[in-house]
C-alpha cells in the first residue's frame, strides 16, 4: 500500500513544524537560569548601598613641602568636595564628571601656607578602592624670591595638582592617601617667572560624605 502527499499541502506542513518547534524552545527556556551579570568594568563598578551624593568634608595631615628648605614642618588640611556637575548615571564615561574642590593648607610651623579651588575627578576602581586627580589654583601667603626657610615659588597665585588612592569603609566614611603639588608652572605651562621651587606635600585625609 502505498500513501501519497499532494504537494499543495507542504506550506502548511512546514509552517505548523516550524510553530511546533519555537513552542518547545520557548518551554526549555522557562525552566532555564538567567545569564549571570556581567563583570562591572574598570569605571562603573557596583555602588555601596546607600552611597551619599551631596558634599565631602576632609582633614588631613601632610609631609610638608618634601626634600626642600621648607620640610620637615606640617600642614593640617581642610577640604570640602562638593556634587559633581552632572547626576551620577553610573554609565562608562561617569568618571569624566568632575566635582569641584575647595580647601586650604595651613603650614604649623611658620612656612607657605595656601588656599586653593579647582575641579577633581573620581575613578572608581572597585566598589570600594578609588582613585583621584585634581587640577587648580592657588594663592599662598610664603615667599615670591625665596629664603633660607621659604621656598622661592615665583608668583602669588599657583597652579594645584595631585592626586589621591582611596579606600571607603562606609558609604560616608574614606582614608585617602594623597600627593599635593603647588607651582607657578614655568616648566609645563612657560608662564615666564624666574624662579619656580614649588612646594610637594604628602599626606593623607579622613573624608565625610553628607
Amino acid at each position: 500500500m502505498t500513501f501519497r502527499v499532494s504537494y499543495r499541502w507542504m506550506p502548511a506542513l512546514l509552517m505548523l513544524g516550524l510553530l511546533a518547534s519555537g513552542a518547545a524552545v520557548k518551554a526549555a527556556d522557562v525552566g532555564a537560569p538567567s545569564p549571570s551579570l556581567p563583570i562591572q568594568s574598570l569605571f562603573q563598578p557596583e555602588p555601596l548601598a546607600k552611597r551619599s551624593y551631596g558634599f565631602d568634608v576632609r582633614l588631613g595631615g601632610f609631609a610638608h613641602a618634601v626634600g626642600s628648605a621648607e620640610a620637615n614642618t606640617f600642614d593640617a588640611s581642610l577640604q570640602v568636595v562638593l556634587p559633581k556637575f552632572l547626576a551620577d548615571n553610573y554609565g562608562w564615561w561617569n568618571f569624566l564628571n568632575p566635582h569641584t574642590y575647595v580647601g586650604g593648607m595651613f603650614n604649623t610651623g611658620g612656612r607657605t601656607s595656601s588656599v586653593r579651588a579647582g575641579l577633581l575627578w573620581q575613578i572608581p576602581f572597585t566598589e570600594r578602592f578609588f582613585g583621584e586627580i585634581f587640577f587648580g589654583g592657588a594663592y599662598h601667603d610664603g615667599s615670591k624670591a625665596g629664603d633660607a626657610t621659604h621656598n622661592a615659588l615665583g608668583s602669588r597665585a599657583l597652579f594645584n595638582v595631585g592626586g589621591s588612592i582611596g579606600y571607603r569603609f562606609t558609604p560616608q566614611w574614606s582614608v585617602l592617601v594623597t600627593f599635593d603639588h603647588l607651582s607657578n608652572g614655568k616648566e609645563v605651562f612657560g608662564t615666564g617667572f624666574d624662579r619656580n621651587v614649588g612646594i610637594n606635600n604628602y599626606g593623607a585625609q579622613v573624608s565625610y560624605a553628607f
